[in-house]
């Protein structure tokens, strides 16, 4: 350790009348350790050394953003999802058939702290509200509103739902658009029952509220 010393900065004044007065130096410092802390640990592993740091768990990455679903985006997720923008001032309306023996859900999640909106059907029917209401219309709200569209069946003979097995990427080609006015997809799915892809048929509308 580097022993440092203190300057005397005192201003001495002599005069005729003022003898001289003898220069003392100031007596340097007596080092003072820093305070202790933290003991280490005695143990034949560590011999008295400061024990090691544990070893800090890799940071979880960031959840990917769910991008909105554009013509031609291939934003569909693996486990049978699509989210649609919704701009403000749109209702976003629903509607869609059940061509299987299997019961197909859709469930749309507007608000995630609230239970999804849900629609079921199965052999050959509309697709349905609880209440029996074929279809659903939702909105319009006052900002932009992303909903994901969740697609899932149920099996014959099997607990719970899960997600459906494909769900086809030509939404992009099945796509009706009047600028500003309105904007129309169709999606259809397959359960893995055979391999038609058309399971579940859904048709979902944008239309605005105002004017542009």
């Amino acid at each position: 350790m580097e022993t440092q010393y203190a300057v005397d900065t005192t201003v001495h004044t002599f005069s005729a009348q003022t003898p001289p007065v003898a220069y003392q130096p100031v007596p340097p410092p007596v080092p003072q350790m820093a305070p202790i802390t933290q003991l280490a640990a005695v143990s034949p592993q560590t011999n008295g050394a400061a024990p090691a740091k544990p070893a800090q768990p890799a940071p979880a990455p960031a959840p990917k953003a769910v991008a909105a679903l554009a013509p031609g985006s291939g934003e569909i997720l693996p486990e049978c999802r699509v989210v649609i923008e919704v701009a403000k001032k749109t209702i976003l309306c629903v509607n869609g058939t059940a061509t299987s023996g299997w019961i197909q859900r859709v469930e749309l999640i507007p608000d995630p702290a609230a239970p999804p909106v849900t629609l079921t059907g199965q052999g050959n029917a509309a697709l349905k509200q609880a209440d029996g209401k074929p279809g659903i219309v939702l909105g319009p709200w006052p900002d932009t509103k992303f909903v994901p569209i969740v697609f899932t069946t149920q099996k014959p003979g099997e607990p719970g739902f899960k997600p459906a097995k494909t769900l086809a990427g030509d939404y992009s080609k099945n796509t009706l658009k009047v600028p500003t006015f309105a904007q129309c997809y169709v999606f259809h799915t397959e359960d893995g029952g055979d391999s038609d892809v058309h399971d579940t048929t859904l048709v979902v509308s944008l239309i605005a509220c105002t004017k542009p």
